[in-house]
């Protein structure tokens, strides 16, 4: 599997989590971070990544 075919089903997967996380009622800061994962990944791909991309992916721990 090519990283392509991985990130492709990593936004597949996190769509269908936002999907069920609206529906049940999750909190809502949890479903603002999924969409922002989502729209990261959705705005890198297919495209070359760059570092600084790289480094806009990070998160930070809040504990």
């Amino acid at each position: 599997m090519g990283a392509a075919t991985l990130i492709g089903l990593v936004v597949t997967l996190l769509q269908s989590i936002l999907a069920s996380a609206q529906v049940g009622g999750m909190s809502p800061e949890i479903i603002a971070e999924i969409e922002a994962a989502v729209a990261k990944l959705l705005a890198v791909q297919g495209t070359p990544v760059t570092y600084a991309q790289l480094e806009g992916l990070r998160v930070t721990t809040k504990w």
